[in-house]
């Protein structure tokens, strides 16, 4: 299922792109800025619930190849 959809960010951001990190000494915050016009197949609009819900399940499937790299996010809000 993974190579079905873009990924939400990366080097080359797809669906995403970020602004620099706002968390104040520590940078642990990233704010994302969704691309405007996204549409899911069933007509939904990307928008933060979507993306939280996914980050959230890639934390904690099973069967999650991101995992790892997701492991250090405390919450999504």
């Amino acid at each position: 299922m993974a190579a079905v959809g873009d990924k939400l960010i990366e080097v080359d951001a797809k669906l995403a792109g970020s602004s620099p990190p706002n968390g104040g000494s520590g940078r642990l915050s990233l704010m994302m800025k969704l691309r405007p016009g996204v549409i899911f197949h069933d007509g939904e609009p990307l928008d933060a619930e979507p993306v939280r819900f996914n980050i959230e399940r890639d934390k904690t499937a099973s069967y999650s190849r991101r995992k790892s790299e997701l492991a250090p996010v405390k919450s999504v809000t």
